[in-house]
């Protein structure tokens, strides 16, 4: 019984994702990557999360109608809301993220509760090249611009502190502490030396960054040093001069 049991699950797992369409597909592996990489369980409390397609197609559950993710903060006991949407690029330098709909009923949750819209870009969805987390309270239309989301850009390989996560939405700041940190963290892009922040694993603006992709030579000679923005003779593969490498 314990093997025919096995079995039976198994070509039901089979057929439940043939049926799953590619897009939900996406989108559940991006929900994976959500909390296994930057909501972890060392940080954050897991409270509900939303039913996939499977559920809801044979019997839709309303609460889906929820952000993906309801968390608490384990550090500072607040509760907040994940909503997450993976997205291929950039279409005229603008992401379509939300329907009408959505973007109403998610701003009538914000005002109960803060709502975070955690967002992938290009790669794969369960390892994308860029993440952006944005707090909903500063999302004034369904479609986000490539400049806008620059300000929300954090490491798509790591676990999201709760101070950075609340920091997105802190009232009152220490004085000059945005200023101190945004020169802290300012980098170039080794193409174009648009500014940037430092992220020597993304060492490109966008822009570039999808010229690059075109043909993915990690050893291509580029011109600025990512960290000092000093011509230089650096590359994907090695994206810093080596007075900065010195001092990394």
């Amino acid at each position: 019984m314990g093997i025919l049991s096995s079995l039976k699950k198994a070509a039901q797992t089979f057929v439940e994702d043939l049926n799953t369409p590619e897009s939900f597909k996406k989108g559940q592996k991006f929900e994976n990557f959500t909390r296994e990489v930057i909501f972890t369980a060392d940080r954050y409390k897991l409270l509900k999360k939303t039913h996939d397609y499977t559920q809801n197609n044979s019997d839709f559950v309303q609460d889906t109608l929820e952000p993906d993710f309801k968390f608490e903060c384990i550090e500072t006991k607040k509760q907040f809301y994940v909503e997450s949407k993976f997205r291929s690029w950039f279409y005229n330098g603008k992401l379509e993220i939300f329907s009408k709909a959505q973007f109403n009923r998610l701003k009538e949750i914000n005002k109960v509760e803060p709502v975070f819209i955690l967002i992938g870009i290009d790669g794969e969805p369960d390892d994308p090249e860029y993440v952006c987390l944005v707090p909903m309270s500063d999302i004034k239309i369904p479609s986000l611009t490539d400049e806008f989301l620059d300000d929300y850009d954090i490491a798509h390989n790591v676990s999201l502190s709760p101070k950075k996560l609340w920091n997105l939405i802190k009232i009152e700041l220490p004085k000059d502490s945005k200023v101190n940190n945004s020169k802290k963290n300012l980098g170039y892009c080794i193409r174009c030396k648009s500014e940037l922040k430092i992220d020597i694993n993304h060492p490109f603006c966008k822009t570039c960054y999808k010229e690059w992709n075109k043909f993915k030579n990690p050893e291509y000679t580029e011109k600025y040093c990512h960290i000092c923005g000093k011509s230089n003779k650096v590359s994907f593969e090695k994206p810093v001069c080596y007075s900065c490498y010195k001092k990394l």
